[in-house]
């Protein structure tokens, strides 16, 4: 029983945290598109779910690598 409550809590951190660090880089750019790009460029706004799929979408597209040179 008491492995039970520590699994599920554990896995409801895990979704917690994924949560809060979604919304964390997601705002942001929600916020600023629809405040100055949509109004300034007459585009249509986002919804949040928008936004975070299309910084999603980037994310897989452009993936971040690290490229360490070393000079020898």
């Amino acid at each position: 029983m008491k492995k039970i409550k520590t699994i599920t809590s554990y896995v409801l951190f895990v979704l917690a945290a994924s949560i809060l660090a979604g919304l964390a880089f997601t705002i942001p750019s929600w916020y600023i598109w629809n405040t100055i790009v949509a109004y300034k460029f007459n585009l249509p706004t986002l919804t949040l779910w928008e936004a975070f799929l299309i910084l999603l979408m980037i994310r897989f597209i452009i993936p971040q690598t690290t490229i360490n040179k070393t000079n020898k």
